[in-house]
């Protein structure tokens, strides 16, 4: 196919070549030359036969430019007595060539001006070649942005617009067909990476993306890149092509043989080219657009008619054989007029105000040197170009000495090859100017879009006619997986769903062809591993959107809002408060009621008293008595066996009636509004109550590799895996029903559908939380990712999403759990009741006795991060909480020149990036760990990694290292360190490697890396340690812990309230023996508390084996 192509391509090309030499030289042979002026104008143009531009334009050029010169002849503009003529220049598309034209003919003529030459790639050169002699140069074809520093070309103008227009027409095209990014083919010059920059640059305010490049080398005439990979892998469907009209057919034949443009490409040209192919290609041509430069007619803004006419005349007398209908003259043909045109009245301008100064308004200063010849008096010359304005063939041409572009008049066309009358061609369709956009050519005249479809393109990558491989997961209601017998008696698969309603209607839209499977015995977090593999294209299903999971596959827009929820069995409620009843007023006002009543009887008392004489026989205390109980009994609204007889009586008597009324009343609703929270009262409210632990982590159900997994590690245990692992949601409601765990956590919707429908015995605790989304899994950087998102948010915005869930997860079959029973059992006023238990008096006796005893200090946790090995997993971590010991005075626990010690330690092992060991080390018993445990909660802002003893010696395996290099800037904590420190000269335990490592970690390249300090604890003696441990700058601090002395040793048993205060004591003693006294003593006091009085049997007894009850109570000291 490709070589069919290529071979009628170079059909054409012959027959075209041979044409365009015919005309060039029999259309050299006609126009007139006058060889007795010596002022001329040079015009650079391309070998017509050999030339870097379609033969028309070059043509085209040239006749122009030839006519303007003639109708200056016409006009009889004369410059110094002479007519000024032209000279013709060829430049082969090479620099070199074009300066050797130009200094050819300055050696020969008086060259006072130069138009051209064509190729950006050329410029520079003959721009510095025209200021080295001071001619102007205006070009009519180059148009590289870089061209537009006029400090850089000072002589340089041009007529064509700057491609700088050019990429702002071009993002204002993106804007109406809502394109977004395009794949930029350019060719390896200064045309090619001028058009890259301004459309690259033009791109990037407006948010659209160049989402790949590939260069065309010119020398080679071959693309660089693979065409088919770039183009096919690529997320964008749109190509702009940025090179010269001489190589367009070329990259258009390889891009139809690789199959890469329509209908699933839209490729848009900077010029327009005939494209002559079989009618099997030219369907793949149809909708290819170009955008490129014009003039002011097609907007019927104003342009120079008689000029145009006078030159079309000149060109059909001279030339006639070239010339085309005048509708089809190349717009870079009335650019070179211009050009041309502008040079010839600046002269006419330059003359008429230099005529008095000088015989000659033209003179050059002649060497045998082209390169050293020099317009004189050139400033005026170029400060009239400066200042030109005049209505041209293409519109308004004026320049500016800031720029060297062409400051209005600025037009573009865009072309649509499409069918038409003559056959397929490029036909105007768009035209564009800064005044008006981008707006349709004619309106009989419609875009035909790649695929012969008047629908614009998306610019993206589409998944029509695809076939998807897609797996999903089973999950109620997302997916549904049942079996069927189909017509043939086949027993198959049937996905109903969430899920398969949402593939159906995203089929329909996007025209994919679905396969899809069914995955098993897969986790959640392992479902990525299935897309990078490329088992599946896509993965849908309840798949929540995370971090970890972004990191290794894409995911698209949300498919379904989601969160996380509590779930509990449903128990009736065992607990009571014996006080409920009292709980409708506060404390503050039953004191105020009790005192009301007092007082009210009281007064009752004197003012009946000493109105009734039978009362005043009566005992002062009894009347008052008796009048307590006669305000008590109307307060609370029964009355009492007490009359009033006095007015002041029977008006408080009304006032207790109203105060009973409104306390009556109010303690009657409250009490209702509490019994009723009560009843409905949970054990745990939210997630804030798991977090402070009022459910065991072992019992909350976690189903391994799912995000509740991962919010769980992250939000609640640091990290510690202590929940009850579960394989699938079928054993986590299992194991819920059946009292295996208490508490399970699971998406909103799937728990919602579950209670409602399926587990009618479980219910949903508090509020949601750790909201997210559910997405489609995709291949990161997937071709047709924004296709996807782009339906998925057209579905949700017109309600499909809605409906569906509305379809599937708002149904209920489950009785209504809020219907149980009003009544109030004996619980809720169990208070109301007394019990008199004797046995218990004498135990509460003690209680209170020995409590006053006791002193609270507030509990602080550090989090050590301790290091395990799995021979699978190799090493990991796993939180614990260390409480923080409570040493009130260092010298009185480790002597008076601790506390300096420590200071000095604390402060090395907080400083930032720090390495080095300290050691710790002593007889057993004399408090190393016991001040290790205070140390490591006073370090703020480091982790701590701790090593336990049974461990210590994988310290010498190879990955413990790379273990290590996860926990830069930290603490290394290694606990009974002998076996791999000692002397590596002596035999040991332990392989030398563990000193090696210690010291790499501590001073070497590792440390100077991980920036790890290092904490070793041991019993045995110093000197024998390994001598390259010690030496100084690595060994940061090194402390041995002695025994107390007498004296610290009887102040630390005054301070810690020990029986005797250490009297006792007459040689020196551990650390660990005097906490031994302060254990003995609390085992006593747990025995008493036990059976109110003990024998010493019991009391032997009791410290073997309650030694977990010790413990607890060694909490209020530590």
């Amino acid at each position: 196919m490709r070589i069919i192509l290529l071979f009628w391509n170079l059909q054409w090309l012959v027959l075209l070549s041979i044409f365009g030499k015919f005309n060039g030289q029999y259309g050299e042979e006609s126009w007139p030359l006058s060889n007795s002026s010596t002022i001329r104008l040079l015009g650079l143009f391309q070998d017509e036969v050999n030339g870097y531009q379609s033969i028309e334009t070059a043509s085209h050029c040239r006749a122009m430019f030839k006519a303007a010169v003639i109708l200056s002849q016409q006009y009889d503009i004369k410059i110094d007595g002479q007519y000024i003529d032209w000279q013709v220049g060829e430049t082969q598309g090479q620099a070199i060539h074009a300066i050797r034209s130009a200094c050819d003919a300055l050696s020969a003529y008086n060259i006072i001006g130069i138009v051209g030459p064509v190729l950006s790639r050329e410029i520079p050169i003959i721009a510095e070649f025209g200021n080295q002699v001071k001619v102007p140069v205006i070009s009519h074809a180059a148009t590289d942005p870089n061209l537009s520093d006029r400090a850089t070309y000072p002589v340089f103008y041009r007529t064509v617009p700057s491609d700088n227009n050019a990429a702002t027409a071009i993002v204002k095209l993106f804007l109406r067909f809502n394109w977004t990014s395009c794949i930029i083919i350019h060719q390896n010059d200064a045309y090619g990476f001028g058009g890259l920059k301004a459309i690259t640059e033009a791109f990037a305010p407006n948010g659209f993306i160049v989402t790949n490049t590939l260069v065309f080398d010119i020398s080679k005439e071959s693309m660089r890149d693979n065409l088919k990979n770039i183009l096919t892998s690529s997320s964008s469907r749109i190509v702009i092509l940025w090179v010269e009209a001489n190589y367009v057919s070329s990259i258009v034949t390889t891009a139809l043989y690789f199959d890469v443009l329509g209908p699933h490409f839209t490729w848009i040209l900077s010029t327009s080219v005939p494209l002559h192919f079989n009618d099997i290609s030219v369907k793949k041509l149809i909708g290819i657009l170009t955008v490129e430069p014009t003039s002011g007619n097609v907007f019927q803004a104003p342009i120079n008619t008689t000029l145009l006419q006078e030159a079309y005349n000149i060109w059909q007398q001279y030339e006639p054989e070239t010339f085309p209908n005048s509708n089809d003259v190349d717009y870079f043909a009335l650019f070179a007029f211009d050009a041309t045109w502008t040079l010839i009245q600046s002269l006419k301008e330059f003359c008429s105000r230099n005529i008095d100064h000088s015989s000659l308004c033209i003179s050059f200063l002649n060497t045998s040197s082209c390169f050293d010849r020099l317009f004189l008096d050139n400033y005026l010359y170029f400060n009239i170009i400066d200042n030109m304005t005049f209505l041209g063939v293409s519109g308004p041409v004026q320049f500016s000495s800031d720029v060297t572009d062409r400051i209005n008049g600025c037009y573009y066309i865009a072309k649509n090859y499409q069918h038409h009358s003559n056959g397929p061609d490029f036909v105007p369709v768009l035209r564009y100017s800064v005044e008006n956009d981008w707006e349709e050519y004619s309106e009989t005249r419609a875009i035909i879009w790649p695929g012969n479809s008047l629908t614009p393109p998306t610019g993206r990558a589409q998944l029509l006619g695809v076939k998807l491989r897609i797996g999903v997961i089973e999950s109620h209601p997302f997916t549904i997986v049942t079996s069927v017998i189909n017509e043939f008696g086949q027993n198959i698969t049937k996905f109903t769903g969430y899920i398969p309603d949402l593939i159906d209607h995203l089929q329909k839209k996007m025209g994919f062809i679905p396969n899809i499977e069914l995955i098993s015995n897969q986790t959640y977090a392992s479902l990525g591993k299935l897309i990078e593999n490329g088992i599946y294209d896509i993965i849908v299903g309840d798949v929540t959107v995370t971090a970890v999971r972004r990191e290794k596959v894409g995911f698209s827009q949300a498919i379904f809002e989601n969160s996380l929820r509590i779930i509990m069995r449903e128990t009736p409620n065992t607990r009571f408060d014996p006080l409920a009843f009292l709980k409708p007023f506060t404390l503050s006002l039953w004191l105020l009621i009790l005192g009301t009543t007092i007082m009210t009887g009281i007064l009752i008392c004197l003012l009946e008293r000493q109105k009734d004489e039978k009362r005043r026989k009566q005992s002062v205390m009894n009347v008052c008595a008796m009048a307590v109980w006669y305000s008590f009994g109307n307060l609370i609204g029964f009355g009492a066996d007490f009359n009033v007889r006095t007015a002041s009586g029977r008006l408080l008597t009304a006032g207790l009636y109203l105060l009973c009324l409104v306390l009556v009343a109010s303690y009657t609703a409250n009490l209702t509004s509490d019994l009723t929270i009560a009843k409905s009262k949970n054990v745990i409210s939210g997630i804030d109550d798991i977090k402070n632990g009022k459910i065991p982590f072992n019992r909350i159900g976690i189903v391994i590799g799912t995000a509740s997994e991962e919010f769980y590690l992250r939000e609640i245990s640091s990290g510690n895996r202590n929940f009850y692992p579960l394989k699938s949601r079928k054993e986590m409601y299992d194991s819920l029903v059946n009292n295996l765990i208490d508490v399970i956590f699971n998406d909103a919707g799937v728990a919602e559908y579950l209670t409602n429908n399926i587990y009618c015995n479980a219910t949903l605790i508090g509020e949601d939380f750790d909201k997210g989304v559910f997405g489609i899994i995709t291949p990161k950087q997937w071709l047709y990712g924004q296709d996807l998102d782009v339906h998925i948010l057209s579905l949700k915005e017109s309600g499909v999403l809605d409906d569906l869930r509305r379809t599937w997860f708002q149904v209920k079959k489950c009785p209504d759990s809020s219907v149980t029973s009003t009544a109030i059992g004996i619980e809720s006023l169990l208070g109301l009741f007394v019990f008199h238990v004797p046995q218990t008096a004498e135990r509460a006796r003690i209680l209170l006795q020995q409590l006053t005893k006791f002193k609270l200090f507030p509990v602080t946790e550090a989090t050590l991060q301790m290091v395990c090995h799995d021979a699978q997993c190799g090493f990991y971590t796993s939180s614990i909480r260390m409480k923080k010991p409570h040493i009130t005075d260092l010298k009185l626990h480790y002597g008076d020149d601790f506390p300096d010690t420590h200071a000095e330690l604390l402060e090395v092992l907080q400083e930032k990036d720090s390495t080095g060991i300290t050691f710790l080390h002593g007889s057993p018993g004399t408090g190393k760990t016991f001040y290790l445990r205070y140390l490591i909660n006073e370090i703020k802002d480091k982790s701590l990694i701790y090593v336990p003893p049974d461990l210590v010696n994988d310290m010498t395996k190879p990955g413990f290292l790379p273990f290590l290099m996860r926990y830069p800037n930290s603490i290394l904590i290694v606990e009974d360190a002998e076996n791999i420190i000692r002397d590596r000269t002596q035999d040991t335990f332990a392989p030398n490697q563990a000193v090696a490592n210690l010291l790499n970690l501590s001073d070497g390249l590792l440390g100077d890396a991980m920036h790890q300090q290092i904490i070793c604890t041991f019993n045995c003696d110093v000197r024998s340690i390994d001598a390259a441990l010690l030496r100084d700058g690595r060994l940061v601090i090194e402390h041995k812990f002695d025994k107390l002395s007498v004296e610290n040793a009887r102040r630390l048993c005054i301070e810690l309230a020990i029986a005797g205060n250490g009297d006792d004591i007459h040689e020196s003693i551990s650390l660990a023996e005097i906490y031994a006294r302060k254990t003995a003593a609390v085992d006593v006091l747990s025995d008493n508390l036990e059976n109110g009085q003990a024998t010493s049997k019991n009391k032997r007894q009791s410290k073997k084996t309650k030694k977990k009850a010790t413990d607890s109570f060694f909490g209020f000291y530590s």
